[in-house]
């Protein structure tokens, strides 16, 4: 078992930069929502979240609602670069094959939205994709209820 300079001590180490990070999310946000909408529970919940090493934490407006935590909706952009694998295909045969947890007409409706767009461009079904492109999927996200 190596102590130093292992496993473990880059593991602790990761956690305690984790866990500072959470707790300036969670400073940061409450500073954005009123005193009269974050109650000592919300609070009680953010602080375990930062404790215990949740790098999520916060990402939108929270309200209790019956002993349930729910976080409001909001807006969020994944970005990701393209991949060596993903070069020469077409944008929609990626998104089918990597991403699968929607079906090709969401894709499709997507793409010519623009809310799937590539370096900030709107682009077709039938884009293929280059070295040093960027794509980014805008959504509008709801998270489930937690305890």
């Amino acid at each position: 078992r190596r102590v130093h300079g292992g496993f473990r001590i880059r593991k602790k180490m990761a956690e305690a930069t984790s866990n500072a990070n959470c707790r300036r999310k969670k400073r940061k946000m409450e500073s954005k929502i009123p005193a009269s909408k974050f109650s000592k529970s919300q609070s009680d919940i953010v602080d375990s979240d930062a404790q215990q090493g949740d790098s999520s934490c916060v990402k939108g407006e929270m309200e209790v609602q019956n002993g349930l935590l729910f976080v409001k909706p909001y807006h969020y952009e994944f970005t990701v670069n393209v991949k060596e694998r993903w070069r020469g295909s077409r944008i929609l045969d990626v998104f089918l094959t990597e991403f699968r947890t929607r079906d090709r007409q969401y894709y499709e409706v997507a793409i010519s939205s623009g809310r799937i767009a590539v370096n900030n461009a709107l682009v077709t079904a039938d884009y293929v994709l280059q070295n040093g492109d960027r794509i980014t999927h805008k959504m509008h996200r709801h998270e489930p209820a937690a305890l």
